[in-house]
C-alpha cells in the first residue's frame, strides 16, 4: 500500500504508487521476555524495530547509530529509580531536536505514572493487549507531531 497521486487533469488519472518505508519504533524494555515478545509481534506486522534495555542503550541508538524513530515505545520502570521512560524520552528528545510520538507501557499506577501524562501521548498497562497496542500505534502515527 502506498501513497496514490492522481493528476491535475479530468479526463486522464495517473497513479504514481510509492514504496511505503516501515516505520520506525525504538522500544525500550528492561524485561528482556517482554522486550522479545513486543518486538517481535511489531516486526511481523511491518515496523522496523530497534530495541533498548537500557537508558543508555537507547541514547547510544540514536547518537552512535544514528537511529531516528517515528515511535517510542518505553516501559515507565527502567529498573532503575533514577531512570525512568519519561527522562529517557526527555533526553532522546532534546538529542533529536524533537520529540517522537511516544507510547508509555506501565504497571505502575499512582502518583508515579501521573508524570507520565506530561510526555507519553498514550499510556498502556501492562500486561499490554497487542491488539490495543497496534490501535495505538496507528492512530499515533496518523497524527502530525
Amino acid at each position: 500500500m502506498g501513497l496514490v497521486y492522481r493528476s491535475q487533469h479530468p479526463y486522464r488519472v495517473r497513479e504514481i504508487f510509492l514504496a511505503r518505508k516501515p516505520l520506525k519504533v525504538l522500544h525500550i524494555e528492561d524485561d528482556p521476555s517482554v522486550a522479545r515478545s513486543i518486538g517481535r509481534a511489531l516486526r511481523l506486522k511491518g515496523y522496523e524495530v530497534v530495541s533498548a534495555a537500557s537508558r543508555d542503550e537507547a541514547i547510544e541508538r540514536i547518537t552512535v547509530r544514528g537511529f531516528r524513530p517515528d515511535l517510542i515505545l518505553t516501559d515507565f520502570d527502567l529498573g532503575l529509580r533514577c531512570c525512568t521512560g519519561d527522562i529517557v524520552v526527555a533526553e532522546i528528545a532534546a538529542r533529536l531536536c524533537f520529540k517522537p510520538h511516544t507510547i508509555l507501557l506501565t504497571g505502575t499506577s499512582g502518583a508515579l505514572a501521573h508524570r507520565a501524562h506530561a510526555f507519553a501521548d498514550r499510556i498502556l498497562i501492562k500486561p499490554v493487549d497487542m491488539d490495543a497496542l497496534l490501535r495505538a500505534i496507528k492512530g499515533l502515527l496518523c497524527m502530525p507531531r
